[in-house]
């Protein structure tokens, strides 16, 4: 609440899971009588119903907002790519996941990126926003530096790095501001 109320413009919300981004979304409808502008993106059966119930929600793919029809569906990929568009453009706070917040359809600046269980996410999920282009004023990484690491099944891929967390080596960066709570 405190960030979405501060930040003057659009803020990104994302967690490693749907689940995550549902339950961030429910606690910041919460502060927004009524909760306008809030926006839930992705595979719209992977969002909770009670969720949809309360944001905006659009699922468009990339082909789709890019203007890639394919001649069969070209009507109604046109029709969903304006919905899309429309709620992307009336939208204050944006919610999903890492790897969805990553599409093409969210590059744009931001005031604010918020991301959410970052001590349980390898760096690559937690760095999709960033390499599609999505950047914050302001970028606020949230986790418990002290829990489980993210899952890694490959030894090797777990000893190159990949078994630690963004949060974790980005703890030790020299110069980065780290607020422990």
């Amino acid at each position: 609440k405190t960030f979405m109320r501060a930040e003057s413009g659009r803020c990104l919300t994302c967690a490693p899971s749907n689940g995550g981004a549902d339950n961030i979304l429910r606690c910041a409808s919460k502060s927004f009588d009524p909760p306008t502008g809030l926006v839930r993106y992705g595979n719209k059966e992977r969002v909770a119903a009670d969720v949809m119930k309360l944001s905006s929600h659009f699922n468009a793919d990339r082909d789709c907002l890019a203007g890639n029809y394919s001649s069969r569906n070209a009507r109604e990929a046109a029709i969903r790519s304006r919905e899309a568009e429309a709620v992307r453009e009336n939208g204050h706070a944006f919610f999903g996941t890492f790897m969805s917040s990553g599409a093409t359809y969210m590059s744009e600046s931001l005031a604010l990126v918020l991301e959410d269980e970052v001590g349980q996410s390898n760096e690559p999920e937690s760095l999709m926003p960033f390499i599609k282009g999505v950047f914050g004023t302001r970028t606020v990484l949230v986790g418990d530096p002290d829990q489980l690491p993210p899952p890694c099944e490959c030894e090797k891929a777990a000893t190159e790095g990949l078994g630690r967390s963004s949060l974790e080596r980005m703890m030790n960066v020299p110069g980065l501001d780290v607020e422990l709570l």
